[in-house]
């Protein structure tokens, strides 16, 4: 995970690295983790801001994923560009020289990211004196499933839309060993393996 970081001190949290890495980047992307960082220097203009920006000042990528991230440094390999509206003398993509994240955003992404699904309630016990004047009750959740785990949603959406984006066939999709689908996912197996057959039952293939 980045060094850097502002706000609060993070609770601890059971999310395996490679996870946390995905919704750290899918937060940023989507701006529901709040940035700052430091544009550097192009060739074609040596003006840098004095002040940190924030995620309104410049062009977040609208997708992001862990390789696209220097982890040590806590910053992306990629040239980011200001938005010429709110910075007009920093003109042209940079290097970003640090990122930083708000503690609290990324607490909540994490914690969505490691929210059980709820359990149903039992069904309420009638006496044997009531049973014969009305029907036994039952908890409106004990039959209701809980949302699929945000892990493989994650995992699932990413294989989809490299089919989609012609980046891998839904052939090469099923002959995928489980571990390049870990190599190239950054899930765990076990997510990976009930997201493809996902991915493959919605493609007409398992």
């Amino acid at each position: 995970m980045p060094p850097y970081y502002w706000g609060r001190r993070s609770p601890r949290l059971g999310l395996a690295e490679a996870d946390a890495k995905s919704v750290l980047c899918n937060g940023i992307a989507d701006r529901k983790i709040e940035v700052q960082l430091q544009l550097g220097r192009n060739a074609t203009n040596s003006m840098v801001s004095g002040e940190p920006l924030t995620g309104e000042d410049v062009q977040i990528p609208a997708q992001l994923s862990p390789p696209d991230m220097d982890w040590l440094n806590s910053r992306p390999l990629g040239q980011w560009v200001a938005r010429r509206e709110r910075k007009p003398y920093l003109k042209g993509y940079r290097p970003v020289k640090w990122l930083k994240v708000d503690r609290e955003d990324v607490d909540r992404c994490l914690c969505g990211a490691e929210e059980p699904s709820p359990r149903p309630a039992p069904a309420r016990v009638q006496s044997d004196h009531t049973s014969s004047r009305r029907p036994q009750e039952r908890s409106p959740s004990s039959n209701r499933r809980g949302p699929p785990p945000i892990r493989r949603e994650q995992a699932r959406e990413a294989m989809r839309r490299d089919i989609q984006e012609g980046k891998r066939s839904v052939e090469e999709l099923r002959n995928m060993r489980e571990k390049e689908l870990e190599a190239n996912y950054l899930f765990s197996r076990d997510t990976l393996r009930k997201a493809r057959n996902e991915v493959l039952s919605e493609f007409g293939e398992r």
